[in-house]
């Protein structure tokens, strides 16, 4: 039995009934409810909204919805469908020293830059000055034999026919002559020698300064290059550790980042779900590196006394560590 009440005045302050117009009656009524606002405090959708919010949820298929989302998520757990659980990421290694060599299977540019730093020049040149002794002993026998042979066969003939002609062969005269050309051929001896001796010892100077700087600067140019591929190696495999790190936290976190899906579906008939921004994939410092390698190689062509290779250097530093 229920009271229905035709009219009914209550007293706001003090809540007490001052008019009542009622009755009793067994016969069934409707109740009357509020939406979100009501003193019951339920809150209801309008029947379309969870007739569809219901086929989103549930997993039997219909012609409507063929799929749901909890059948959607059963779909996508587990390794074979987890597409980070299988991810390899490429072989820095192989990329840059091939098949089975690694960075330490070749010279660091420290210990490049160490062997570059020990280079002892002066023993370096005097190692280049090899003693030649006997090429110049033999260049000197020929040079003497040659005189030898040009005074028998002309010098003396000519001044022992000039004697002859003043009767004076048989003089001291001649005698003083004859060992004035001599001691002539030993003077052109010693002074060919002395010559020959400076000239070879300053070609070879010549050849051991050139041979020393073209050594620091093939030092120099295999440390220079070899900081950069280390740089660059090191860029690549920062990244790819970091993509390797990545997929391994995203594999274990896959089944529970499906069930958001869920949640959201749920929560979207109050609208309160919010959009996945799905894989975000972070910037690859060996990408900005030869990005700034190439501009600054650019620029330093443009410039006096700076050049590409400097430039490209420069470019490389700033695209790294910027």
């Amino acid at each position: 039995m229920k009271k229905i009440y035709r009219k009914l005045v209550i007293d706001i302050a003090s809540m007490q009934v001052e008019f009542e117009d009622s009755y009793l009656s067994t016969e069934p009524v409707a109740e009357c409810k509020g939406g979100s606002g009501s003193t019951s405090g339920a809150t209801d959708y309008p029947d379309y909204m969870k007739r569809v919010h219901g086929y989103w949820l549930d997993y039997n298929a219909t012609d409507m919805f063929p799929e749901s989302v909890n059948k959607c998520i059963a779909n996508a757990k587990g390794t074979t469908t987890n597409p980070y659980a299988t991810f390899a990421a490429f072989s820095p290694d192989e990329a840059f020293f091939s098949v089975g060599k690694y960075i330490t299977s070749y010279t660091s540019p420290f210990e490049y830059m160490k062997t570059f730093s020990l280079f002892d020049t002066e023993t370096k040149y005097n190692s280049y000055l090899t003693d030649d002794s006997a090429e110049i002993t033999a260049a000197v026998s020929v040079f003497s034999n040659s005189l030898t042979d040009e005074i028998n066969t002309k010098t003396l003939p000519q001044f022992q026919h000039g004697m002859s002609d003043i009767n004076a062969v048989m003089s001291s005269a001649f005698v003083i002559g004859e060992a004035i050309i001599w001691d002539s051929k030993v003077k052109k001896v010693a002074e060919f020698e002395a010559n020959l001796r400076l000239q070879h010892i300053q070609t070879k100077a010549d050849i051991a300064l050139r041979r020393i700087s073209i050594a620091l600067e093939y030092n120099k140019t295999v440390v220079s290059l070899g900081t950069e591929l280390a740089r660059m190696y090191t860029a690549a495999r920062t990244d790819v550790d970091g993509d390797k790190l990545d997929a391994a936290v995203k594999a274990k976190l896959w089944d529970l980042e499906l069930w958001q899906y869920g949640t959201q579906v749920m929560a979207s008939i109050a609208g309160a779900a919010t959009v996945s921004k799905g894989v975000e994939r972070k910037n690859s410092s060996l990408a900005g590196a030869l990005s700034g390698a190439l501009s600054g190689a650019a620029a330093g062509s443009m410039i006096p006394g700076v050049g590409t290779a400097l430039g490209g250097a420069v470019g490389l530093l700033g695209g790294l560590f910027g």
